[in-house]
């Protein structure tokens, strides 16, 4: 017995040094949360409570080919108790979907590709380069840009001043041919700056060449041709630390056919971070050009992402219903405030107070409390169906509690509800819809 034990660890212990992939470098990191949910549906009258639940788990390993060049993969598995199963409603053919599998007989093929990627250094030398699927985004707290998109990055990075530049091809129209008279190119520079101890300045500069219709939430006709110029700075005093950012966006649209509409449109945003009474307090100003008229060519307000699907705007102030949910997984997008009055035209300003606290003497607990209120800009936008009963869209109150058990598992109770202001007035079948709301119990794993 002995004699065979000690054959199979030699047999075992070949394979292994036999093996190349057993000397590389490999890291496994991600989470997994399920949330037990019920919510009011948006802009309804009369409506009967929501119920479901959902789940979602990400995946990220990364393989160290050596110390310049690694190769990550980044999975993730969506889904609803109940929704579906082997690729289409019950008792369906079997197929391939995604954001579902909840069903009985769940087996089905649901696992997407967030990013697939190779991440290169140059040796001796500050650049990097990563070239694949990957994330991105602004830094203007993502209210542009935040997404996961196919280019090239490069970056380099000192002491005081790094500055990354990308290319991601949003859209293939066709490869054959003049393969750029139908696609969609986005073309990104960020430069960062630390000038002094406690400051750091930065300058984001971005181009949209649309040759084609976009798809997926891209705002964009072809032939079009948008800028993006903005700067952002991060200062540090005694007592509060203060983030600012500004951007203007130009260029042309042919959303009227051949007629070219000028784009004019800018943002603005700051937010102050303070402690008070052992808690954490944060409170954002910020405003969003509107337009009010939209029949006479040109457009005023910023040409940004459909919310929650290419872009993520101030999800770290903790609203769930005007901002989108920081805990999205298959629902949370509604983002009242950006998808109802700033992409629609109407533009967008407002205040976030958010704050957060930790017991001193239980720092396994946790409460988040936000309070958001947001109006448009214009109510009408001089064409027929535009003219609202006012300007503001509400104010919400969220809240989140929670406590982390054996460290890593975090249990929390969120909730949010949002007190409907009179530009959403008789917006539900020609009534006043009612106040919309969300509540659910998480249980969030990372690893």
């Amino acid at each position: 017995m002995k004699k065979k034990l000690l054959v199979a660890l030699s047999s075992t212990l070949a394979i292994a040094m036999a093996l190349p992939a057993f000397a590389k470098d490999h890291s496994i990191n991600g989470f997994y949360r399920v949330r037990f949910m019920q919510y009011g549906q948006k802009l309804a009258k009369d409506m009967e409570p929501n119920t479901l639940v959902d789940q979602r788990a990400r995946f990220k390993w990364t393989m160290g080919l050596n110390e310049y060049v690694s190769v990550t993969y980044y999975g993730e598995v969506d889904m609803q108790y109940g929704d579906a199963a082997y690729g289409g409603a019950r008792g369906g053919a079997p197929g391939s979907t995604r954001n579902q599998g909840g069903a009985i007989g769940g087996d089905t093929v649901n696992l997407e590709t967030k990013n697939l990627y190779v991440n290169v250094k140059v040796p001796d030398t500050p650049v990097s380069a990563r070239v694949g699927l990957q994330g991105f985004g602004d830094n203007w707290d993502l209210v542009f840009v935040g997404a996961d998109m196919a280019g090239v990055k490069v970056s380099a990075k000192l002491d005081a001043f790094n500055v990354t530049g990308i290319w991601s091809k949003w859209q293939e129209g066709s490869a054959g041919g003049d393969s750029n008279e139908d696609d969609v190119d986005f073309w990104g520079l960020q430069v960062g700056l630390k000038p002094v101890q406690g400051l750091k300045l930065g300058v984001d500069g971005y181009y949209i060449n649309a040759n084609g219709d976009g798809s997926l939430g891209i705002p964009v006709s072809a032939g079009d041709d948008l800028y993006y110029l903005g700067v952002n700075a991060a200062y540090k005093l005694p007592q509060v630390n203060l983030k600012a950012w500004a951007f203007y966006n130009f260029g042309t649209m042919n959303a009227e056919g051949d007629e070219e509409a000028d784009v004019s449109g800018w943002a603005a945003s700051i937010k102050g971070t303070t402690s008070l009474a052992g808690a954490k307090v944060g409170l954002r100003l910020f405003y969003f050009s509107g337009d009010d008229d939209a029949a006479d060519g040109d457009v005023n307000s910023a040409v940004l992402l459909t919310t929650a699907q290419e872009n993520f705007p101030f999800y770290m102030d903790n609203l769930m219903l005007l901002t989108p949910d920081a805990t999205w997984t298959t629902i949370g997008s509604e983002g009242y405030g950006f998808n109802d009055a700033q992409a629609a035209g109407y533009g967008l300003w407002g205040a976030i107070l958010s704050t957060s606290y930790v017991p001193p003497t239980m720092k396994q607990a946790y409460a988040k409390v936000s309070v958001g209120y947001m109006a448009a800009v214009e109510d009408d936008r001089n064409t027929a169906g535009t003219k609202r009963e006012g300007n503001s869209l509400g104010t919400e109150i969220a809240a989140r509690v929670g406590y982390k058990v054996a460290e890593i598992v975090d249990v929390s109770l969120n909730g949010s509800i949002l007190s409907l202001g009179d530009f959403f007035d008789k917006q539900a079948g020609g009534e006043d819809p009612d106040n919309p709301y969300v509540l659910y119990a998480m249980v969030n794993v990372g690893f």
